[in-house]
C-alpha cells in the first residue's frame, strides 16, 4: 500500500515538473480607454457602452467588426489594435470603408501574417 502511495506521489511530482511549473496567466486582450479610465465610474461606462454596442460584458470581447467599431466610436480601443487590422475582420466591407475613409491601404501579406 505505502509503495503505491509513493508510486503515486512520483508521478504526479513528476507529471507537474514536465510542464514547466504555474505561471502567471498572460495579459489578455481587453477594451480600454485613456479618456474613460480617470473616471469613477470607468468599469459602469464600459459596461453601458459594451452593451450598447451588442457585446456581452462578462465575455468583454466583440464577435463582430460592427461591434467593435462601435466600441471604437465610443472612444474606446482595442489593446490589440485597432478592429479592421484583427484577423478575421480585414476582408469585411465595413472595415473596407473604414480604411478607404482613413486613407489606410490594404494590410500586405506580412502585416496579415503579424496580426
Amino acid at each position: 500500500m505505502m509503495k503505491n502511495i509513493l508510486l503515486l506521489v512520483t508521478m504526479v511530482n513528476l507529471a507537474a515538473c514536465s510542464f514547466g511549473g504555474f505561471k502567471p496567466p498572460i495579459e489578455t486582450q481587453h477594451w480600454t480607454s485613456d479618456e474613460f479610465i480617470k473616471h469613477r465610474s470607468y468599469s459602469k461606462k464600459k459596461r453601458e457602452d459594451m452593451r450598447a454596442c451588442g457585446i456581452d460584458p462578462v465575455a468583454g470581447y466583440h464577435t463582430s467588426a460592427e461591434q467593435g467599431l462601435c466600441m471604437e466610436a465610443k472612444g474606446w480601443y482595442w489593446t490589440a489594435g485597432p478592429v479592421c487590422n484583427t484577423l478575421g475582420f480585414v476582408d469585411k466591407p465595413i472595415c473596407v470603408k473604414w480604411r478607404v475613409k482613413r486613407g489606410l491601404p490594404y494590410p500586405s501579406p506580412e502585416e496579415i501574417r503579424r496580426i
